[in-house]
């Protein structure tokens, strides 16, 4: 029995180890791929652990420093040690300041436009790089608005050629609403640049042609002027040229017809451009108040309307005669204001006129008809030339040789037309150059008879001071002792007899408005050659 109970509990013993041993192999069948599961998630924390800190530093050169020590250490960290810290600056965008336009009310009276303290950069397009982001509508007459074509677009739509404009580079865009009567834009006052202007109507994607300019201010500026619909936007493209890849800045103005009286004249303008501009008398009112002309007679009720040139030293010409739908006539006033106008003696009546100007003075020319009927369209030029040396009666070429055979060739180009000087023989109705001789006691003759001279010409001879000489032309008036016109085909000629020893004065002149170039001769009768020895002399025998 104790033999069996012995082997009785061995069996139990040995069948319970077996069981432990059993247990033991199924724990380690487990363990190893949890413990390689650990390892790897392990891995991957420490691999997007350092992937986050490379990631927030430059990817310069770096060092790892681990720390370690017999106390507790805080984690193993990455150290720069090669760069200093570098600071990212914000981006910034580039802005730009819109136009706000002030409206007058209840009327313009100088109001003016906010504009753009700082101007867009290379750094973005402008804000009106195109048709339908134009600014505007814009008012006109106020203040001009500065702008930059810098960063902006070339337009492929904009018609070409425009008027005066051949081509179309990079540019910005402006509105205005028609106001029915004339309008104009212009650059005028300050560009540095060669800009450009091209009027538009219609649609931005199919624009039509109004008008456009290069250069009518030289010096970049340019200028266009047009006739306006009451309610219709205009568009206004200021730009530079395709082939000279051009930008800058501008400053433009807009200008509208309220130019019927002195005060809202349109100017000033430079005179020295000898381009064209539109006008129109249409809805002008009279100006019964200017008196100029023969005996101060007025241009009364006829509708006129008002410019402002401004002086440059030296002729300046004044021209309506190619373009106008009417009788057109010109005249000129000057002062320090519009209460203390003046005449400038011009040819009346005539649809050009020149003036000797002084620098830098504003001279106010109206542009009217002839009498209350005559109304309309026109094209208005002002050019300016220095003027002949003989210009005035006062610079008056001389002694001119009696001989008969001395030919003094001169011109009546860029001269002024003699408005102070009365008519005699003929009226002086164009330009003129002025010579003297002095009496020998005979018969003088003056003579443009040898073809010489390319215009109608006419000859007026006087005695006594000049027309414009002072106090001296009150004491000593002027007297006339006669003048011609085409004694000789178109060419005039004049004889008269002299005193001895006395000065004359010969005005050479045109018919109208005509001039150009001529010979004059001047012959006494004490000195006058036989016929047979003046045909010897001059090789016909």
């Amino acid at each position: 029995d104790d033999a069996q109970g012995t082997m009785e509990t061995a069996s139990f013993y040995g069948d319970e180890y077996e069981d432990e041993e059993e247990d033991k192999r199924e724990r380690r069948k487990y363990l190893i791929p949890i413990l390689c599961c650990a390892i790897c998630i392990i891995i991957a924390a420490v691999a997007v652990w350092l992937l986050l800190v490379t990631s927030d530093n430059s990817p310069s050169t770096r060092t790892t420093n681990v720390v370690t020590t017999d106390a507790p250490s805080p984690r193993p960290s990455l150290v720069a040690t090669a760069l200093p810290t570098l600071q990212r600056e914000p981006s910034v965008q580039p802005t730009a300041t819109p136009v706000v336009i002030v409206p007058p009310s209840p009327a313009p009276t100088g109001i003016p436009i906010q504009v753009p303290t700082t101007l867009p950069t290379r750094e973005g397009q402008p804000p009106n790089d195109t048709c339908d982001t134009a600014i505007g509508p814009l008012v006109p007459n106020v203040a001009g608005v500065v702008g930059s074509i810098a960063s902006s677009s070339i337009n492929a739509e904009v018609p070409v050629p425009c008027g005066d404009v051949e081509e179309n580079g990079a540019g910005v865009w402006y509105s205005v609403e028609g106001t029915g009567g004339e309008m104009m834009a212009h650059t005028c006052l300050g560009t540095d640049f060669d800009s450009r202007i091209t009027i538009l109507a219609g649609t931005c994607s199919a624009p039509t042609c109004i008008e456009g300019n290069d250069d009518f201010c030289g010096n970049g500026g340019s200028a266009v002027s047009w006739i306006s619909t009451v309610g219709e936007t205009y568009k206004i493209f200021v730009h530079g040229s395709i082939s000279d890849n051009q930008d800058g800045n501008f400053e433009l103005t807009i200008m509208s017809k309220l130019n019927d009286s002195c005060s809202s004249a349109l100017g000033p303008f430079p005179a020295n451009t000898g381009q064209s501009f539109l006008g129109s008398t249409d809805s002008a009112d009279p100006d019964d108040e200017v008196n100029c002309g023969v005996a101060g007679q007025p241009f009364g009720d006829s509708r006129g309307v008002w410019y402002v040139v401004r002086g440059t030293g030296g002729v300046v010409t004044t021209s309506v005669c190619d373009d106008a739908s009417f009788q057109s006539r010109v005249t000129v006033l000057t002062g320090d204001d519009c209460d203390t106008l003046e005449c400038v003696p011009t040819a009346f009546n005539s649809c050009v006129v020149s003036w000797e100007s002084v620098p830098f003075q504003d001279y106010y020319v109206v542009v009217h008809g002839t009498n209350e009927n005559e109304f309309g369209q026109f094209g208005i030029t002002f050019d300016s030339s220095p003027s002949p040396d003989n210009d005035e009666c006062l610079d008056a070429l001389g002694p001119v040789p009696l001989d008969g055979r001395s030919i003094v060739r001169g011109s009546t180009d860029d001269a002024t037309t003699d408005s102070n000087a009365d008519a005699c023989g003929v009226s002086i109705l164009g330009p003129g150059v002025w010579f003297y001789v002095v009496g020998d006691g005979s018969e003088i003759t003056t003579s443009m008879c040898d073809e010489e001279a390319v215009f109608d010409t006419r000859i007026s001879v006087y005695e006594g001071a000049c027309p414009d000489d002072g106090d001296n032309a009150l004491d000593d008036p002027p007297s006339c002792i006669g003048g011609n016109d085409n004694s000789c085909g178109i060419q005039a000629s004049f004889t008269w007899p002299s005193v001895e020893g006395r000065v004359y004065r010969i005005l050479v002149h045109g018919r109208f408005q005509e001039t150009g170039s001529f010979g004059l001769k001047v012959m006494s009768k004490l000195n006058e050659i036989p016929t047979g020895l003046d045909d010897f002399l001059n090789g016909n025998q």
